[in-house]
């Protein structure tokens, strides 16, 4: 960290200026956005990671941008996922991801939504994702703490 900067940016605790519209406000603003945006768009599935596993964490990194002042369309989120699993040895997935890598090359429309879907149903019934099943509510009460 900074010296200029510990006073208002120590230890991941975030203390604003007085005065609301200050230039020291807006600058802190985006530099916590910048470093929540960065951190999402560089998340990457780990190689013995589930999928249900990575879309948690994915959901939780896309949350907390987000809450920070981001945004994300359908289409930049379908690109950040397909990015961030490239390193998958998976057959199941990389099946999926390679579908809808394919309909992205020819410039379809696809839906982050359909991905998320295709995803997790490739990790049903598979051996390592039932350790997750029973973590479902996890994600649930980490959304509830962001709010």
């Amino acid at each position: 960290m900074f010296k200029q900067t510990a006073n208002v940016f120590n230890n991941e605790i975030i203390i604003a200026f007085k005065d609301p519209s200050c230039v020291g406000n807006k600058a802190l603003f985006i530099l916590v956005n910048a470093k929540v945006d960065n951190y999402f768009r560089n998340l990457r599935m780990l190689a013995n990671e589930t999928a249900t596993h990575f879309l948690r964490r994915f959901t939780v990194g896309r949350n907390q941008a987000e809450l920070a002042g981001n945004s994300y369309d359908d289409t930049q989120l379908v690109d950040f996922l397909l990015s961030a699993t490239s390193n998958v040895t998976n057959q199941s997935y990389l099946t999926n991801l390679s579908v809808y890598q394919m309909k992205q090359d020819d410039d379809e429309d696809v839906a982050f939504a359909d991905l998320e879907y295709k995803l997790q149903v490739s990790c049903k019934g598979s051996r390592q994702c039932s350790y997750y099943r029973g973590t479902a509510g996890l994600l649930q009460s980490e959304m509830l703490q962001l709010q």
